[in-house]
């Protein structure tokens, strides 16, 4: 994790009163970037847990429709992507919330 990442978690938790991050999966990273992760799923979630700046730090599963109703479970107001995720999983997401 750089100084980039660190700046964008601060920046997403002033957005709300708490911050959840969830973890995409290796296969999911592969998928979205075209390339395999520097960090496996659980080196980047104690990266992130190690920060302290997450409240929470939680690990996608494989099933995308499955992670969707974890997040809507949760009741979000809102949703930080970061500025390389702007991807199928973001526009998946907006035609699960509609």
């Amino acid at each position: 994790m750089h100084e980039g990442h660190l700046e964008f978690l601060k920046d997403a938790k002033s957005k709300g009163d708490e911050l959840t991050v969830i973890v995409i999966n290796d296969s999911s990273v592969l998928e979205n970037k075209r390339k395999k992760p520097l960090q496996s799923q659980e080196e980047r979630i104690r990266a992130l847990e190690n920060s302290g700046i997450p409240d929470r730090v939680i690990a996608a599963g494989e099933n995308l429709e499955e992670n969707f109703k974890m997040i809507l479970s949760m009741k979000p107001d809102v949703f930080v992507f970061g500025y390389d995720q702007q991807t199928a999983i973001e526009e998946r997401l907006k035609e699960f919330l509609k």
